[in-house]
């Protein structure tokens, strides 16, 4: 490994493609621009990652370089990807990942995860956002870089003192995914107390399972569902307004959606993992409950008695912006300066 000479401005390609109209994903922009002048960051296409002149490529969730909607939109892109890896390689380009997931919350195929596998090799750093992911890693080229807070992107707009919390009222929201144990919430609400009230809010994985929810959904009164796409104001009313936010999630690495709720000042049920354990000994059993095997009606009553509670406002000031940054920044630096 030789040292070079690192470029006062880095430039770095994204493994994420622009913004499209109204639909955007926080943790992306707010990425960016936390990122010091002294990194010029690049959104993705292809013709931007053949063509264009930049000094590191950050992937961001992997199984996107890989996989698609339609089977021949995927081995186009496979073969794109073989090729990227060739320009990378040739290039002396770094690679560096953030792990979002240990693995792919939907099983891709034998090629896709040999894509994915060979980029994965590519990396010469890779960002893990909790402590524990990295220690369960042993990974030798790992380092740790928190996720920040979603203050900065709701907050100046929406305040949670323009809203009346209602009792006894448990959210779900993010995507709605068979992994994120949707149906388990269902019955357990279900056969609570007929004043429990449970609003499931996001876009379904497809059409099939968004029809399974609406099924399981339709005896009870006690259900809201919002299955579609939900604008920053729809969302953040809804999580100010929840008693309780619940994620009974069968296997997480790490979770936007607990952090946009711990973001809220609103507290979280959710399944021991330990993602959840190192955040609850983080910010306190106050803002974290956890429960091991079957939810059950009487944890979600017991979860929506604990959340009644005046918790006040949660500081997240260890999860600023400005820090995420500037660690970012000097991982980009120190990859940008070594070759070979």
């Amino acid at each position: 490994m030789s040292t070079i000479e690192c470029p006062p401005i880095i430039r770095v390609l994204l493994s994420v493609p622009p913004d499209r109209g109204a639909v955007s994903n926080p943790y992306i922009t707010l990425l960016e621009s936390s990122l010091p002048s002294s990194v010029d960051c690049l959104r993705f296409s292809w013709r931007r990652a053949f063509f264009g002149r930049y000094s590191i490529f950050h992937i961001q969730w992997i199984e996107y370089m890989a996989t698609s909607a339609t089977p021949w939109k995927a081995v186009v892109k496979r073969l794109l990807a073989r090729a990227l890896l060739i320009k990378l390689r040739l290039t002396n380009t770094a690679v560096v990942r953030t792990v979002h997931n240990a693995t792919p919350h939907e099983a891709p195929s034998t090629a896709s995860q040999t894509i994915m596998r060979l980029f994965d090799k590519a990396c010469s750093r890779r960002i893990y956002m909790t402590r524990v992911s990295l220690q369960a890693a042993k990974d030798p080229f790992g380092c740790f870089i928190p996720h920040g807070h979603y203050r900065d992107w709701y907050m100046p707009t929406y305040r949670t003192n323009q809203y009346i919390v209602r009792p006894n009222s448990a959210l779900f929201f993010g995507l709605v995914r068979p992994y994120k144990g949707i149906e388990s919430l269902l019955n357990a609400c279900r056969a609570a107390s007929e004043n429990v009230h449970l609003t499931i809010a996001g876009r379904p994985l497809d059409a099939t399972y968004g029809d399974r929810i609406r099924e399981l959904a339709s005896n009870t009164s006690q259900t809201t569902l919002i299955l579609r796409f939900l604008s920053d104001r729809e969302l953040w009313n809804l999580i100010s307004s929840s008693s309780l936010v619940i994620l009974p999630f069968t296997r997480v690495t790490n979770s936007g959606s607990l952090l946009l709720a711990l973001s809220a000042s609103k507290p979280v049920l959710t399944t021991e993992s330990p993602m959840a354990n190192e955040l609850q000994a983080q910010y306190g059993s106050e803002w974290i409950m956890t429960y091991d095997g079957d939810l059950t009606a009487d944890i979600v009553e017991s979860a929506l008695a604990w959340a009644a509670t005046d918790k006040g406002v949660l500081d997240m000031s260890d999860r600023d912006w400005s820090t995420v940054g500037q660690l970012t920044e000097a991982l980009y630096r120190e990859v940008c300066s070594t070759s070979g």
